[in-house]
């Protein structure tokens, strides 16, 4: 890399820990990261996103699914 230019190939996956308290810092850390120029995604899951419906114009959200999605627990029928 040149002396000087940064490289836009950086790419954060943020993973928060899903409880209480963990989803607002981690939010503002990836933008804080956005800031610096890199690009962030923040991966929560579901139903915290169904429920919380978090908004960001620089972080790129992501669901994943804990088999809680609908509010109850959703046992797996083959592992």
């Amino acid at each position: 890399m040149e002396k000087g230019r940064r490289s836009s190939t950086v790419h954060v996956l943020a993973l928060p820990y899903p409880t209480q308290g963990h989803l607002n810092p981690m939010l503002q850390f990836c933008r804080r990261l956005v800031s610096k120029g890199l690009k962030a995604t923040l991966a929560i899951t579901t139903f915290i996103s169904n429920t919380m419906q978090p908004k960001s114009d620089s972080v790129q959200l992501d669901t994943i699914s804990d088999g809680y999605d609908e509010g109850r627990f959703k046992q797996a029928s083959d592992v």
